[in-house]
């Protein structure tokens, strides 16, 4: 049934994952609490985001790719791991020159430009994707 969910609302599905990411690591990097179970549930919400959006952008890749299904994967596989590389060098810098706040922060506002990508794109390339 999630499957069926995520195929027939792709984007939406996307973009409820970018957008918990989002606001759990705002949340996070405001840091006026000083509860563990707040802490615990914004850390788990991340982590849900995180899952959905990995999820979703491996359904896409594999409905766009049809056929080509094991290539592209591949190819996305290749592109994820270096992203993440990128993302430990510049949280690296981000840590050398401020605090942890602002490399949240500056993780919340790079997920926002993804969800704006996301919803800013073409009807098509989410209907294609959904598509069998």
């Amino acid at each position: 049934m999630c499957a069926m969910y995520i195929d027939k609302h792709l984007k939406r599905v996307l973009g409820a994952g970018l957008l918990l990411i989002s606001l759990c690591l705002t949340l996070i990097s405001l840091a006026t609490f000083n509860s563990k179970v707040v802490t615990l549930l914004l850390v788990s919400g991340w982590g849900l985001g995180v899952a959905i959006l990995f999820v979703g952008l491996q359904t896409w890749i594999i409905r766009l790719a049809k056929d080509d299904a094991l290539p592209a994967s591949a190819i996305y596989a290749a592109i994820f791991n270096g992203a993440v590389g990128m993302g430990a060098v510049l949280g690296a810098g981000i840590l050398e020159h401020w605090n942890i706040s602002t490399l949240y922060l500056s993780a919340s506002l790079i997920t926002l430009l993804s969800l704006a990508l996301v919803v800013g794109s073409r009807k098509g390339a989410t209907e294609q994707a959904t598509m069998v």
